[in-house]
Parts: C-alpha cells; sequence; structure tokens
C-alpha cells in the first residue's frame, strides 16, 4: 500500500506539473498572438491583423447581405510635428488618436494603424453611416489638446471613406482599400481636416 501511496502521489505530482507548463505555454502562446496582432505603439490591431481577419468579414457580410465601408485616416501635417517636436511626442500624438478611435469606435468596428501616421477604421454598414463615424472621429480629435512641457499641440486629420461592392469577389480588400486611398487624396487636396467619401 505504502509503494502504491508513492505512486500515486508522484503520478499526481507529475500530472500537476504538467498542467501548470500547459498554462505557461497557452498563456505564452496568448502573449505571442496579441504581439503578432497588434501594433505595438498604440495597442490598436496591425496591418498584418486586417489581412487575416478581412476574409472572414468580406464573407459574412456576403451572407448576411450587409455592407462593410472602411474609413482611411491620415493625421495632417504630421511630418511638422516630428521636426519641430521630436518622435516622441510624435508617437505622443499617434496614441491620442488611437484612444480617440477607441473612444469614438462601436464595440463591432475594428481599428488598426496601418503604418506611420495612418490609421483604419474598419465597420460593417453603408458608406452613409461611416462617413458619420468619419466625422466624429474627425471632430473629436480637432477638440483635443497634447500638453507638454513647453507645448501645447492640436492636430486634425483627414478621412477618406469607401465601400466594398458585391462584385469586388477576391480582390475586395485592395479595390476598398485603393478607393479609400483616393477619398483621402481628394480631402488632403480639398484643404485637409475633412471627410469625402468615394466617389
Amino acid at each position: 500500500r505504502d509503494e502504491i501511496g508513492y505512486l500515486w502521489n508522484h503520478f499526481a505530482g507529475m500530472v500537476q506539473n504538467l498542467r501548470e507548463k500547459q498554462q505557461e505555454l497557452q498563456a505564452v502562446h496568448q502573449q505571442l498572438e496579441i504581439q503578432a496582432t497588434t501594433d505595438a505603439l498604440t495597442g490598436l490591431y496591425n496591418r498584418r491583423y486586417l489581412y487575416d481577419i478581412f476574409p472572414r468579414l468580406w464573407s459574412e457580410s456576403q451572407r448576411q447581405q450587409q455592407r462593410l465601408s472602411v474609413l482611411l485616416i491620415d493625421l495632417d501635417l504630421f511630418k511638422q510635428v516630428n521636426d519641430r517636436h521630436g518622435h516622441q511626442v510624435g508617437d505622443k500624438v499617434l496614441v491620442m488618436l488611437a484612444g480617440v478611435l477607441r473612444d469614438t469606435c462601436r464595440v463591432s468596428d475594428f481599428a488598426f494603424r496601418m503604418g506611420g501616421e495612418e490609421f483604419l477604421v474598419l465597420t460593417k454598414g453603408d458608406v452613409d453611416g461611416a462617413a458619420v463615424l468619419a466625422e466624429k472621429i474627425r471632430a473629436t480629435l480637432e477638440l483635443c489638446s497634447l500638453v507638454g512641457d513647453g507645448y501645447t499641440l492640436r492636430v486634425t486629420a483627414s478621412i477618406g471613406v469607401a465601400r466594398a461592392e458585391e462584385g469586388d469577389g477576391a480582390n475586395a480588400l485592395s479595390q476598398l482599400l485603393a478607393r479609400a486611398d483616393k477619398a483621402l487624396y481628394a480631402a488632403k487636396q480639398s484643404g485637409r481636416n475633412q471627410v469625402l467619401t468615394w466617389p
């Protein structure tokens, strides 16, 4: 009985150790997954995650006969912020915009940092609703100010809005981004700090 008891206790200890190791591995895996899908500076999703998740969202929207729209957001004159105040202040501005996106977007929206000062929001619904959201983001950001040692900064953003079309098929994401980019370019050319929809 003592030998059986010893073996049983030893086995129970091994099982417990395996469980702990498995939990550690799961935690590491979750951490790696977060790092792979989020932007380190802002905590928003990154460009890679957009390309991962879009096919699933596109299929869902096709099945449910819903629209998908994007807001392509670019900070106005951001290079001047970096040149005048340095990259650390520039980073704070990017974090401020990320905060505005968190505060204004719905739970069902996806916000991404695409790189540099360019951000994207993927939202379910037509361009009309997306344009309302875009204007809310633009107006909220315009009212924000970043206060630091010897400076008070206010920034604005230009936003291009576009929707995916039913016939886009396998190229839906690239076509959607191209449309939003054209609308964004037009917003920049028209004086910045505004929302324009494609077409």
